[in-house]
């Protein structure tokens, strides 16, 4: 399980503790009281109201959004998947309904290789739900032997996509396999190459590509810490805490959707798919407040997030689960103990690695964060399983 360390006391009184000077205490608590915590606050009544006005009138379909966008000059529509094709249709409309469309590229293995699943899932540690909003993180033979019902196989072959490829190969279209290589950072360079070799070869070639979510954020990564500098932004859906193990966090990675845009300059448009007001726990909660705001009950894309309500999400990032329950207004009183690396402001620019979401509005509402006593009574339960 991810925890941070025991966070240390606060600071109850300015000028006590940490080798930091009261008027050093007091700028802190200024900057964090003046500056950080009136931007950082969630949306007000008025702004969601101000979103969801937006989402209703620019609201378009899913399906001829994609299509029109291959009508003109874009020749790749990147959609990161989050949707099951056996519960939402999109893929399929697609191959139904676009015309001249001549490739899909799908995250899956071509049928003759054997490889099985990333080297990363296999050795690191694998997550099981537990449920209650708590996931738990342990070695995949325990996972097997303790909750076999819940553990997920990374050998396994993925089904999910068989019906699409059967779909597309009946009606003559090229069938990319991009889930290649050994590990993750492989499959996001050879699903790159894959799809570049194929549109370099043919010129008007047209097509849509089903990645996952990351892979479908338009992130550079980065191969030094002077690269990592220079980023003027951070990639969304990554959890930066030391206890991180999923590769899929791993920043420096770039993504193909990236390599794509680079490779193609305005001939791919990169789009993901988000179920709200869900969502993907705190991640774009301005966004999620907006679209239960909306009264819009069918799926609905929206594009041009940088002229939108939506191009940045702000919010007081905590990765320590004893600060959960800490007022926004009192975190200042945690600089200089261990749990500083823990909080802080986070700024996500979603404008900048994608071009447009495909939402799905949902009555299912976000997990509530455990509570201590609910972590300890999972680990207990835990305990017990293992004994």
């Amino acid at each position: 399980m991810k925890r941070s360390p025991e966070v240390p006391q606060p600071q109850e009184d300015i000028g006590h503790g940490s080798g930091v000077t009261p008027d050093q205490w007091r700028e802190i608590k200024d900057w964090w009281l003046k500056d950080v915590v009136p931007q950082f606050k969630d949306w007000t009544v008025a702004q969601v109201e101000d979103g969801a006005s937006y989402l209703r009138a620019n609201r378009r379909g899913a399906t001829e959004l994609i299509s029109s966008k291959l009508q003109g000059p874009t020749r790749l529509v990147i959609i990161g998947m989050t949707q099951d094709p056996h519960v939402d249709n999109l893929p399929s409309t697609i191959i139904k309904t676009v015309p001249n469309l001549n490739f899909i590229a799908v995250e899956a293995r071509d049928p003759n290789d054997t490889t099985g699943g990333f080297e990363e899932d296999k050795k690191g540690l694998t997550t099981v739900d537990l449920g209650k909003g708590i996931k738990m993180d342990m070695p995949h033979e325990e996972a097997k032997r303790v909750y076999p019902e819940k553990y997920r196989d990374p050998d396994a072959k993925n089904p999910a996509y068989d019906d699409v490829i059967a779909e597309a190969k009946g009606k003559g279209i090229d069938v990319l396999y991009t889930l290649k290589g050994t590990t993750w950072k492989d499959m996001n360079r050879l699903a790159a190459d894959e799809i570049t070799e194929y549109m370099q070869k043919d010129p008007k070639a047209r097509g849509i590509y089903l990645p996952s979510v990351y892979s479908a954020l338009k992130w550079p990564g980065y191969s030094s810490k002077k690269e990592e500098e220079a980023l003027e932004f951070s990639r969304p859906l990554t959890t930066a805490h030391i206890f991180a193990t999923n590769p899929r966090h791993d920043d420096s990675i770039r993504m193909p959707a990236f390599t794509l845009t680079q490779q193609f300059p305005g001939q791919v448009a990169s789009l993901a798919q988000f179920v709200m007001p869900r969502g993907f726990g705190a991640e774009w909660k301005n966004l999620r407040a907006a679209v239960l705001g909306s009264g819009i009950r069918d799926r609905f894309a929206i594009v041009g997030l940088a002229n939108s309500p939506f191009a940045i999400q702000r919010q007081i990032f905590r990765g320590a689960v004893e600060l959960s329950e800490v007022p926004d207004e009192k975190l200042w009183k945690y600089f200089g103990t261990l749990a500083q690396g823990f909080f802080g402001p986070a700024e996500t620019n979603w404008d900048r690695v994608l071009d447009g979401v495909i939402i799905y509005p949902s009555t299912e509402l976000v997990p509530p964060t455990p509570t201590k006593e609910q972590l300890m009574e999972a680990t207990m339960g835990h305990i017990k399983n293992l004994l």
